[in-house]
Formats: structure tokens, sequence, C-alpha cells
């Protein structure tokens, strides 16, 4: 049976999973299949903003610089 994190019991690793997701759904936008990207593209928005609200800059940097240079990224590529 899947062990799920909640985001209130294990607020890092919740941060870290939907960092991860944010860059699976790069990746699926990325894919010459994908007809589409830009709702991949908003829904990997949605994954790195909300682990930026967890990423402590002082505390996290690595993790917080990462994400941000993703939403950054995203950014620039939904602006398009």
């Amino acid at each position: 049976m899947p062990v799920f994190f909640i985001h209130t019991d294990c607020p890092v690793d919740w941060a870290k999973a939907q960092d991860n997701l944010a860059i699976a759904e790069l990746a699926i936008a990325d894919t010459d299949g994908t007809a589409d990207p830009r709702p991949h593209l908003e829904a990997a928005m949605v994954h790195v903003e909300a682990a930026l609200e967890v990423f402590d800059p002082g505390h996290m940097a690595f993790n917080y610089d990462k994400a941000a240079r993703l939403r950054d990224h995203l950014r620039t590529r939904l602006s398009t």
C-alpha cells in the first residue's frame, strides 16, 4: 500500500513532491506528442508555486532557488 504524505505532517516532503510534479508536467509539455503544452505548463506552475510556499529561502536555499528558477522559466514559457 503506498504511503501518501500529508502537507501538514511532512511539509518539506510534500513541497519536494510538488516540485517533482512540476518538473514532470514540464517534461510532458516538452514531449513532441503533446498537441497543446499550455495545460501542462499551467499545472507545473501550480505545483511549483505550492512548493515555494513551503521552501524557506533562508533555510532551504538550494530547494528554493531551484524552484524559483523553474517558476521563472514557466512564467517565460506561459507569456508567449
